[in-house]
Formats: structure tokens, C-alpha cells, sequence
């Protein structure tokens, strides 16, 4: 209460009573020690996630033209017009003994990245071989979508896993019929998840990267994740402008918009998964309206300890995620791809009669590259057939194999 400067009274009582308007009269009514609980773990969390917005917000402020930052100005326009900074946390897979609903959001956001990947390197890879007339060779890249696996959590063609615990927190019922709704509809075949069969309140979902196991119990009081206004209210009364300004992310002379003021809380804005579901969303979009570079970080070993290596959980986590299919279809499907005009530059003493002109001239005379590279791998090894190369519409599609002959020839021509 120090830090926020607050009424220790307002905050005891919004922290301990539920207050409901009736007829326009306003009506306290105790809650449980349980319930108390919860809704000072939701405060944590939003004081938290308030002061990490605020942060990143100050952050741009900073790096923009001090023009830019003058009162008055539409901030939310200037966010997306210009370059800004975006911290992304990015969750690890997390598997525990026991699992909850942390660990549920947190795969869940696994799979979307994951998706995401697939999206980039191996859908990414059947439009390039579209994209240059070369649809007949594409066969097919034996790649895990799963798609299906994100719409049995959060809203495919039937309620997602996701929506049913939203619903099931809107009315009075227990985890135990929760967990009995789920299984009844999700174990079957065709999704990726299945029931402990011993157990009667655990179930588990197949993930890309591994089988988790996840405990019902705890999962609606632990997704209900609501601000009352009463705690809201005793946060803005704060004597210390700086804590309001935090709770509602304004910085420097920036002025809270009518629109921020006026605004209806959405009543699905207390559940936890929702707001999740809400922030991954919009993370997507951020990231698929940029271009995407993927590192991938491997752990050594589970004990933070410098210069020990374990080779199994290095390979596991390779196998994980997704590096070891990755290579493959890079290596199945034509992994070196060079332009015509490139491969004839590096290449052009193979072609005795067209190398006699020099380069420049070629591409002043607007050469078909195209054609020339195919004189000269029709002269030099045309033992090659699909197998190993292809001429797309712009590009010359090489195996490594195909790529190391042709570079072997020129060192020899050359040397």
C-alpha cells in the first residue's frame, strides 16, 4: 500500500466485498477467503503487466523525434506509423508434473509461434515452387500442420478447449463437470488428445513437441482474472500521479482519450484465457505483417552450468522443434536456389562460344540467362536430370550434390 500510495480502507474493503448496483443502489456482499485470494492474484498480475506496457511505451517515447511527443497528438496513430520498439517474452514448451492452466496458455503459445514457422519455412516453400512454374516437382513435403491442434484449443469448427472454460466460469458448476464436457467431446480419433486411464481429472493434449498431461482442477478459479471497478477505482485515487498514470499508460502530458473513458469493459475481459487468447492475436498479426527471423535457442543442460553439455536433451529439443524437418525438406527439395543472371556470371567459362562476350555486354543486350544457363549445364553435366536440378522461371534449383559436380567442373576449367 506504501508503494501505491493508496487508501489502505478503500482498497480493504474493494479487495474483501463484491459490490453490485441494484435499482441504482449500490450492494456489498462479503466474499470468500478463496475468492479474496484469487482477485489479489489478478491485481498482482495487472499491476505487472500495467508497469511492463507503461515501460515499453516509455521506451518509444524516448527513441521518437521530441515533435512527435507533443500534447495532443494521436499517440495510437503514432505507434503504428512509425519504427517502435516491441518486446516479445517468448514462452518456453513447459511441461511439469503437474499442469495447469499456466502451462496450457503457455503451449498454446508455442503452437501458435510454431504455426507461424510452418507458415515461413515449409508453406513458404510450396509458394516458392508455385511462384516459379515448378508445381509439378513439388511433391509432397512431409511437414506436421498443426492446425487442427490450435482449433481443438481455441475454437475450430466446434468450441475450442479455451471456450469451454470461459463458459463454464459464467456459470455455477465445478471442474470435475468441466473436465467430464471436454473429454466427451475431444476424445475421439480425429483430435490429438486422449485421457490418463487411471486418472479422472487429468487429460492430455498431443502437442507438436511433446504429449503434456494437464490437471483439471483449478482451471475456473484460476481463469477467472477480473479487476473490479471498486479496485480500480481505489488504484486511480492514488496520491501519487505517477502510479495513475501507469495503471492507465499514459506518459509524459499525454491525456487519457474520451473514448478510453467512456469505454465498456467487455464481459469476457475477466477471464483469463480470454485476454490471452486476445494479446496472442494481436501478436500474431504484428508478426505476420513483419518480415520474421528465427533463432532458435537450445539449452546445454537443465542446471544453468557453464561448459556442460548433454547431447540427448540438446537432440530432444532439436527433434522439438521442428530444426530436424526443416533440414529435410530444405534437402529434398532443391536447397540451392540461384537467378540465371548470378549462375552465368560465376559460371560463364563453361559456355566456350557466349563467354567469348563479355558479361556486361550480355546483360546490356538484355541475354535470356535463362536459356544460357541451360547450355551450359546441358554441355557440362547432362547426366543431371529433375532429380537434381530445375529451371524455374527465374532461378536455377540445385541438390547439393548437383551444386558441388557443377562447382568441381568450374575449378577444374578454371585451374
Amino acid at each position: 500500500m506504501k508503494i501505491l500510495n493508496i487508501d489502505f480502507d478503500q482498497f480493504a474493503k474493494a479487495i474483501r466485498f463484491r459490490t453490485r448496483v441494484v435499482a441504482g443502489s449500490a450492494i456489498d456482499s462479503t466474499m470468500k477467503r478463496e475468492e479474496c485470494l484469487v482477485i489479489r492474484d489478478s491485481l498482482a498480475k495487472e499491476l505487472y503487466n500495467k508497469l511492463f506496457n507503461w515501460l515499453v511505451k516509455r521506451l518509444n517515447y524516448t527513441v521518437m523525434p521530441s515533435e512527435f511527443t507533443q500534447g495532443g497528438l494521436d499517440t495510437a496513430a503514432l505507434m503504428n506509423k512509425y519504427f517502435h520498439i516491441g518486446l516479445l517474452d517468448i514462452f518456453g514448451f513447459e511441461i511439469f508434473n503437474f499442469n495447469s492452466i499456466e502451462q496450457f496458455c503457455i503451449n498454446f503459445s508455442n503452437e501458435k509461434l510454431q504455426q507461424l514457422y510452418i507458415a515461413y519455412v515449409f508453406k513458404g516453400e510450396e509458394k516458392e515452387f508455385i511462384n516459379e512454374g515448378l508445381k509439378e516437382f513439388l511433391g509432397e513435403l512431409n511437414f506436421k500442420d498443426n492446425q487442427g491442434l490450435i482449433d481443438m484449443l481455441d475454437h475450430g469448427k466446434l468450441p475450442g478447449i479455451f471456450q469451454m472454460v470461459d463458459e463454464s466460469c459464467t456459470v455455477a458448476t465445478t471442474d470435475q463437470a468441466l473436465y467430464d464436457k471436454v473429454v466427451k467431446q475431444f476424445k475421439k480419433p480425429e483430435f490429438p488428445f486422449a485421457t490418463p486411464k487411471m486418472a479422472r481429472d487429468t487429460f492430455i493434449v498431443k502437442h507438436t513437441a511433446k504429449e503434456v498431461e494437464y490437471n483439471i482442477n483449478g482451471f475456473r478459479a484460476k481463469n477467472k482474472d477480473e479487476i473490479s471497478k471498486t479496485i480500480e477505482d481505489a488504484i486511480c485515487a492514488s496520491k501519487t500521479v505517477d502510479i495513475m498514470n501507469v495503471w492507465r499508460c499514459l506518459c509524459l502530458d499525454e491525456k487519457e482519450s474520451e473514448d478510453a473513458k467512456n469505454a465498456k469493459p467487455n464481459p469476457k475481459d475477466k477471464f483469463l484465457g480470454y485476454k490471452f487468447r486476445v494479446q496472442m492475436k494481436e501478436l500474431m498479426d504484428e508478426l505476420n505483417s513483419c518480415e520474421c527471423h528465427f533463432i532458435r535457442c537450445i539449452k546445454p543442460n537443465e542446471v544453468k552450468k557453464a561448459d556442460f553439455f548433454l547431447p540427448q536433451l540438446v537432440l530432444q529439443q532439436i527433434k522439438y522443434m521442428g530444426i530436424l524437418d526443416t533440414i529435410k525438406v530444405r534437402k529434398d527439395s532443391f536447397p540451392i536456389r540461384t537467378p540465371y543472371k548470378a549462375f552465368y556470371e560465376k559460371y560463364q567459362e563453361l559456355d566456350k562460344k557466349a563467354s567469348k562476350t563479355p558479361f556486361v555486354k550480355h546483360v546490356e543486350n538484355g541475354a535470356d540467362f535463362k536459356e544460357m544457363t541451360k547450355t551450359i549445364c546441358s554441355a557440362k553435366v547432362p547426366h543431371l536430370g529433375t532429380k537434381e536440378l530445375l529451371y524455374g522461371n527465374t532461378k536455377l534449383f540445385l541438390r547439393v550434390e548437383a551444386a558441388k559436380e557443377i562447382e568441381k567442373i568450374r575449378r577444374e576449367w578454371v585451374f
